[in-house]
């Protein structure tokens, strides 16, 4: 065999095998989408990528989608081989803030203990915590809180956790954090008030919209 037919031999033996790979992420993300935990047993002894990204949406990994949907016994599974719990998504979104966003306090718990990083922000600066304090998640907010999250991190435009869940109606979640250390400035607090009087315009013009 000449250099010329070796190169091309090995140029569609790469391409072959690439395209095998890339077959076998795709089942594996749509098998953590069905929630086909066998499946995607049986995708990584195959070698399929534990960190596999859609290819739609915000090319979410194997663990963010899993995070997303609860779905302990596979983000377990993930975990064990080794997935990378502080990816993120195109939008900035990493596992413990999927997780957090949705209430999911038994992922959230299992992220954290595996180093899943409690402070990281997404492309608009909003944290787990302040995307928990927003969504009005308690519990997640607590573990969070445990878990040593910064009460006082704002997002880009200055918002944080305690400022969010005021801004949101969830009183309650607002007198934890403050108990727990939060600081609201006088800036803060018009801020909130100015927060509240825009959601409250917007709320009357669907209202008036809808009669």
């Amino acid at each position: 065999m000449n250099k010329i037919a070796f190169t091309c031999a090995c140029a569609l033996l790469i391409s072959v095998s690439c395209s095998k790979k890339t077959e076998l992420n795709r089942q594996l993300v749509n098998a953590v989408v069905l929630g086909d935990a066998a499946k995607v047993n049986d995708l990584l002894a195959r070698n399929a990528d534990v960190n596999a990204r859609e290819e739609a949406n915000q090319g979410r990994t194997a663990l963010i989608i899993a995070a997303g949907e609860d779905d302990a016994e596979i983000a377990a599974i993930l975990l064990k081989n080794g997935a990378d719990v502080n990816e993120k998504s195109k939008d900035g979104s990493s596992a413990i803030m999927i997780a957090a966003m949705e209430g999911n306090a038994d992922i959230a718990k299992m992220l954290l203990s595996k180093g899943a990083d409690a402070n990281a922000a997404d492309n608009l600066g909003q944290t787990a915590l302040i995307r928990a304090s927003a969504e009005g998640h308690e519990k997640i907010v607590e573990i969070l809180a445990a878990a040593g999250a910064d009460l006082n991190m704002k997002d880009k435009v200055g918002i944080s956790a305690v400022m969010k869940a005021t801004i949101n109606g969830h009183s309650e979640i607002a007198g934890l954090l403050m108990k727990r250390g939060a600081i609201l400035t006088d800036q803060d607090k018009m801020k909130i008030q100015e927060a509240v009087r825009i959601n409250t315009q917007q709320e009357e013009v669907l209202d008036s919209e809808n009669k």
